[in-house]
């Protein structure tokens, strides 16, 4: 997901509202903070996956 095309310029509120809107398109939406933990997990998950394959470096 892109953010860089939504205006800096635009109102915080106004911003934040497209960017939700554009995230939840690509399946970033929960209806509440307990059915995000799983995705957070998941997510973190695939980050010590990499940092495990490829070392601590940050070039993965």
């Amino acid at each position: 997901m892109r953010s860089d095309d939504v205006p800096r310029a635009l109102p915080a509120l106004a911003r934040a509202k497209k960017l939700i809107k554009r995230a939840a398109k690509v399946g970033f939406d929960w209806p509440d903070f307990v059915a995000v933990k799983p995705k957070v997990e998941e997510e973190l998950a695939e980050v010590v996956e990499a940092q495990n394959c490829c070392g601590s470096r940050g070039d993965w």
